[in-house]
Parts: C-alpha cells; structure tokens; sequence
C-alpha cells in the first residue's frame, strides 16, 4: 500500500472540486474507519521505530505485519461504533495501542 498514492489520489479528488459552491458528502462504514486507523497507527509505528534512519523505506510487509499486530491488540478492546467515537476517545485508544506496541517491543 502506498500511502503517498493515497495522498496524491485524496488531493487530486478535492481538487476536482474547488469550486465554492461543491458540496462533498463521505460516508464511510465503521469497519472502514477502523481500517483507515489501523494504517494510520502502523504507518507511525512504522516510521517512529522503523523508517527514519535506516536508509530505507517501510516495506509494505512491515506495515502488514504491524497491522496484524494492532489488529490483535484492538481485538482486545473492540470498538463496535467507530462513527460515535469521539475525537478524545480516538486520541485515548491511538494512545493506548501506541503504548502496548512499545511494551510488546520492549518484552522482545
């Protein structure tokens, strides 16, 4: 997956609709909301322990692997309405996952 085609593609699309009098509504179900937050916490995982300094890029198996990794973990605290969380829920659980990914780090 890469992140910077996402990016390109999501700007590329606004831009298609600069116009002041577009309106555009997104409506996402809640497992796609947890998906896109999935990515996110493994990307910034990816990056923040991983990425800068090693001369390389994520590969893409890292990111899915740290995926998995946070999959597990969210499985432990499920959040079945990812529309009605609020954004210091959000920042709490991001949190949290962060948290026990540095202290599954620490134990390996």
């Amino acid at each position: 997956m890469q992140l910077g085609g996402i990016i390109g593609s999501a700007i590329g699309s606004l831009a298609a609709f600069s116009d002041d009098d577009d309106i555009i509504k997104i409506s996402l179900e809640s497992k796609d909301i947890e998906k896109i937050v999935t990515t996110a916490l493994a990307t910034i995982w990816a990056l923040s322990n991983s990425g800068y300094g090693r001369g390389r890029g994520v590969s893409d198996d890292e990111i899915m692997e740290i995926e998995t990794s946070i999959e597990n973990l969210q499985s432990k605290n499920i959040i079945y309405d990812w529309h009605g969380l609020s954004k210091q829920r959000l920042i709490e659980h991001s949190n949290h996952i962060l948290t026990l990914l540095e202290e599954k780090e620490e134990i390996n």
